[in-house]
């Protein structure tokens, strides 16, 4: 039973690091009609963002971080200055391939910097338990949970609470009625690719702790992170809330339980089965997605 609980909370930790990216691409993709494919490479700019500000530099843990994640929005806002705005008449496919391009670019040139020797960046409270049920939980697990769950309340709260909000999902909507309304929807376009790139960020500084640092550990989460927005119903919060947590799950119990050589297929596996049965994820899609 402690066992069992153990890797639970490991698979929720882990399904919370992939809400973050998946939330990032959602919110993306409401403001503009973009899957933003340039999040690979931003998951990992956040990570090496993190190591150089805590290890490299030395900064405390409280200060390096948040000014990490804040160069992350800042870059989520370049990137849109530099794909997003040149190319929005383009046809999508176009701009979706741009966003790739984008986050390779990112991963060549941090090839460039740090070569290909993995990083290591410290867990906070690492090495320490919480024993519950007679499991043995990582401290660090239930801060990125704790953390997840923040971040998803300021969301709601954002987006569902607030006249920014208000005038975001109106944007989304209709951003044609939206513009003659008054409502900025290119600073909404910004907007959202600086909190994806934001959210990119968070989740490339908890991911790293649990994962070898290096220039293509971010492109791993992105693809989780998607097949999760599918499984749940692209287009909705919980629906990605709940598809990457069942897919952190799925891993977690499937490497303890089932053949651990077999870690990186079951996501997809589970992602192509529910796909077959229910094409608009578990929760059902409000959004058509064309990549």
């Amino acid at each position: 039973m402690g066992t069992f609980v153990s890797v639970f909370v490991s698979g929720v930790a882990l399904g919370s690091i992939s809400a973050l990216v998946a939330l990032g691409f959602l919110v993306t993709y409401k403001a503009t009609s973009i899957v933003n494919f340039a999040q690979g490479g931003m998951v990992t700019l956040g990570g090496y963002l993190g190591y150089l500000a805590v290890v490299q530099i030395g900064m405390p843990w409280w200060i390096g971080y948040p000014l990490a994640i804040a160069a992350m929005f800042a870059v989520g806002v370049l990137v849109e200055r530099i794909v997003h705005a040149p190319l929005r008449h383009r046809p999508e496919l176009v701009v979706v391939i741009a966003t790739l391009g984008v986050g390779l670019v990112i991963s060549a040139i941090l090839l460039e910097l740090y070569g290909t020797e993995t990083r290591n960046l410290p867990a906070l409270l690492a090495g320490r338990v919480v024993h519950v049920a007679g499991a043995n939980i990582a401290a660090y697990d239930l801060i990125v949970i704790g953390v997840t769950v923040v971040a998803v309340a300021a969301l709601t709260l954002l987006f569902n609470r607030t006249q920014l909000g208000r005038q975001f999902r109106a944007a989304s909507a209709d951003p044609e009625v939206a513009q003659l309304q008054g409502i900025p929807v290119k600073a909404f376009g910004m907007f959202a690719f600086g909190l994806g790139g934001l959210l990119a960020g968070v989740a490339g500084i908890m991911l790293a702790p649990r994962a070898s640092l290096d220039t293509g550990f971010g492109f791993t989460a992105m693809i989780t992170a998607f097949a999760a927005a599918v499984i749940g119903g692209f287009g909705r919060f919980s629906g990605v809330i709940v598809g990457a947590l069942v897919l952190g799950l799925v891993q977690q119990l499937g490497t303890q339980y089932i053949a651990y050589q077999y870690a990186a297929v079951y996501p997809f596996a589970l992602m192509i089965l529910i796909v077959a049965i229910a094409p608009r994820g578990v929760l059902g899609s409000t959004s058509r997605v064309r990549v």
